[in-house]
């Protein structure tokens, strides 16, 4: 308990204390003596970076008790980074429409219709990194093999046996008896036969 405590006091403390510069934001921008169009710029320059340092605090108490802590007692074991990371990027992006929605009082709807349209674009234009992610995810929600696990892979070409070093994004990499590194695309090790000896 007390080294959760030591990795969440500061994301906490962070928070309050951005709490409380919002709330005494008007004093705070009569005691700079600015005008009220510097004042509307710094307000929302002030806001803009809380939210942001407020978005980083939330990550890191979402990783230290939700992550490695809910999740890795019910599983038994740390939760893949690649999760970690995506719940990152989606509060980044919650953090952003809140900027652009809240903060800058702009019309949110349109920037998420044209970050739709453009994801689409990019989207058809990464297939292959797209299918190896969600291919990373299905391999961490399975949970048929892990890190340190020794695997057999029925490739194509023969069979790859190892153990694995490291899940993440794009790819699997495993670590031969001959000391060679192999690095395996997600999509691939979700597509062939893979034998778990551990």
């Amino acid at each position: 308990m007390l080294a959760i405590l030591r990795k969440i006091w500061f994301p906490i403390v962070v928070i309050l204390l951005s709490l409380f510069v919002v709330y005494l934001d008007e004093r705070i921008i009569r005691s700079f003596g600015l005008v009220p169009l510097e004042s509307l710029r710094f307000q929302r320059t002030v806001h803009a970076i809380i939210w942001l340092i407020n978005a980083t605090c939330v990550i890191r108490l979402v990783n230290v008790l939700f992550w490695d802590g809910v999740v890795a007692r019910i599983t038994g074991s740390k939760a893949p980074r690649l999760i970690k990371q995506l719940t990152s990027v989606l509060i980044l992006l919650i953090t952003l429409g809140g900027i652009f929605g809240i903060v800058l009082d702009k019309d949110v709807t349109a920037l998420w219709a044209t970050s739709g349209a453009v994801g689409l674009v990019i989207g058809l234009a990464v297939q292959g990194i797209i299918l190896d992610t969600v291919s990373g995810l299905a391999i961490h929600f399975e949970n048929t093999f892990g890190v340190g696990d020794w695997v057999v892979l029925h490739i194509p070409s023969g069979k790859v046996f190892g153990q694995v070093k490291e899940i993440n994004w794009r790819a699997t990499r495993i670590l031969t008896l001959d000391n060679t590194l192999v690095l395996v695309p997600n999509r691939t090790v979700t597509s062939i036969v893979l034998t778990n000896l551990s």
